[in-house]
């Protein structure tokens, strides 16, 4: 059992991801950060806007590892969505 264990960690450490990923600005988000320059939410919106790219950046993570292919991820005023160019496929499929 020891040494079946360690075969999964070698394969993990081994296993190297690219993270390279588009990112797409939707033009109603920069309306949204022209208004929260004019009332001064800046702090808010720089905060809010690096919540969503980390928590994207996770799914673009996951999603590669699992073998997808990510096209980009889309900035909306509302928060971010990712576009996969493949369907991921759970094991029970």
């Amino acid at each position: 059992m020891f040494v079946r264990q360690s075969t999964i960690v070698s394969k993990f450490n081994t296993k190297r991801i690219n993270l390279i990923v588009r990112f797409f600005i939707h033009p109603l988000f920069i309306l949204t950060a022209v208004v929260a320059i004019i009332f001064a939410a800046t702090d808010f919106l720089f905060a809010l806007t690096a919540a969503v790219i980390l928590h994207e950046l996770a799914h673009a993570f996951t999603a590669k590892k699992m073998g997808a292919v990510v096209s980009r991820i889309t900035l909306t005023p509302f928060g971010g969505a990712l576009n996969l160019q493949t369907k991921i496929f759970t094991p029970h499929q």
